[in-house]
């Protein structure tokens, strides 16, 4: 049976970055966010996730602070007016002519269904029974045979009757309601998908959040030796999200709909949680057949909280994986604290000898080459001290996670901090040279690598004053190892 949580949680499991009120200009925008606000504000069970639900509406449709801050105090017995001035303008058809045919939209039947669609996350389903949204629906002026309509077409969408579902909205006034046949599309897809388990173990300060949050495309989990990962973190990758979303549960449980690092670390650190699950889009895998879930471990090595070890071990021998990604440290192999992990690791895979298990050497671009260091060397010293554990055969990738991590976010638009511009130039010209193309340094072969480099037009991005081709850094992030990492994530 699904839990509470998870039900207030499927709220947040929306993509606003289609959204058709996008477009529009500030406004409309405003106008939208404020009747939503103010009419969900009136529902006693969403009234409590109202301010958490709408955070991300708020940032995706770009409203401005003070406008949010009256949004807040608005008071609908006292503000008619404004009110009826916003519906005047959301009820309101729009037209759009093109060489064959005329467009309509009008967001008036968007509105009414994000009302319905935001009752239905929580599967309540007599949302019409609500006084409030038939006061909505009056004041858009939604005849009852439309209204009809929009209720039938959420009824073919509680079913996954998505071919009925699209018939009814084929009107061209119903247009905008594609947005949540989508939506629900989406949300099928997702869960019926095969989960692929993948249990991620390191000794600490090796950068297995580095590497989870390289392939996420952003700065979510914690990676500073001072804040490292402390809890089981599960992050699940959900193409149809366009950021990430959370919650923790322990004495407390606690809700995000649009996490970050910052949020994410107090989570981490505080005592009232014990597991965190992440839900979000990985940057650049997309319709995989199977949802592939990252199980991220504290270290094992952190002598202030022996539970850390506890976790990670018990994690290790209680579940179940569909692959297991051990992350080396090439600046300190074989320390003592990896010994212990690499050898508890062999002895349980001496009894799950079928367990798939991937051997990542993070790091690498640490290594001087001009000091008389090897990269060669590095990998094949890296292959010699897992074979003296008793693992015979053991696949190696070689990778630069914090490398691909900053490649990837100024790939996507992400603002770096001064330390990463400075890191990220250094970077850039060490992967511009072919001895640090981490593909030389490993042996396994996936087909799939060249489908995961990014396309990019000759546009160009300023780091510290320096102008650089984004496509010049498509092409080096592949030299870092993380795409040949992916490739095999969905070889099967």
């Amino acid at each position: 049976m699904e839990s509470n949580i998870y039900k207030k949680y499927k709220l947040y499991r929306i993509n606003l970055k289609n959204h058709p009120i996008i477009k529009e200009d500030y406004h409309t925008k405003l106008y939208y966010f404020t009747i939503l606000y103010t009419t969900l504000k009136q529902d006693n069970i969403l009234n409590c996730y109202i301010k958490n639900l709408l955070d991300s509406y708020k940032k995706v449709f770009g409203i401005k602070e003070e406008d949010y801050n009256k949004i807040e105090k608005f008071n609908i017995e006292r503000n008619k007016d404004a009110l009826n001035k916003m519906f005047k303008v959301l009820r309101k058809t729009h037209y759009k002519l093109t060489k064959w045919r005329i467009y309509t939209k009008n967001y008036k039947y968007l509105l009414i269904c994000e009302l319905m669609y935001l009752e239905s996350r929580l599967d309540i389903y007599e949302y019409i029974n609500k006084s409030y949204i038939k006061d909505v629906a009056r004041d858009l002026k939604i005849n009852k045979k439309d209204l009809n309509y929009v209720l039938e077409f959420f009824e073919k969408l509680s079913e996954n009757n998505f071919e009925e579902a699209n018939e009814i909205i084929s009107k061209s006034k119903f247009v905008l309601l594609n947005y949540f046949l989508k939506k629900y599309k989406d949300d099928f897809e997702f869960e019926k998908k095969e989960e692929k388990n993948i249990l991620v173990i390191a000794t600490m300060s090796s950068g297995k959040s580095t590497l989870i949050n390289a392939i996420l495309g952003q700065d979510i989990l914690p990676s500073q030796n001072e804040i490292c990962t402390s809890k089981i973190i599960t992050v699940t990758q959900n193409y149809s999200l366009d950021r990430c979303i959370g919650f923790a549960k322990g004495n407390k449980e606690i809700l995000h709909s649009y996490l970050n690092n910052k949020i994410l670390n107090d989570w981490n650190i505080s005592p009232e949680y014990k597991e965190i699950e992440i839900e979000g889009g990985l940057s650049n895998i997309g319709k995989y057949k199977k949802k592939l879930k990252f199980i991220d471990t504290p270290g094992t090595n952190n002598s202030i909280d022996k539970n850390h070890y506890k976790l990670t071990y018990g994690t290790l021998n209680k579940n179940k994986f569909d692959l297991i990604i051990y992350v080396l440290n090439a600046t300190n192999l074989a320390c003592d604290d990896d010994y212990i992990l690499l050898n508890t690791v062999a002895e349980y895979l001496k009894k799950n000898s079928k367990q798939d298990i991937l051997f990542v050497l993070n790091k690498m671009d640490e290594i001087d080459i001009e000091s008389n260091e090897s990269l060669q060397e590095i990998y094949d010293n890296a292959m010699n001290y897992i074979k003296k554990a008793g693992i015979n055969e053991p696949k190696l990738i070689s990778i630069s996670a914090y490398g691909a991590k900053l490649f990837r976010k100024v790939l996507n638009g992400d603002s770096l901090t001064r330390k990463e511009s400075i890191d990220f130039l250094e970077l850039y010209e060490m992967f511009l040279d072919e001895q640090y193309n981490m593909n030389n340094y490993t042996n396994v072969k996936v087909n799939a690598m060249n489908n995961l480099i990014e396309n990019r037009e000759e546009n160009f991005v300023e780091i510290r004053k320096e102008k650089i081709s984004l496509k010049t850094i498509s092409n080096i992030l592949k030299n870092t190892g993380l795409l040949q990492l992916e490739s095999y994530l969905i070889s099967d």
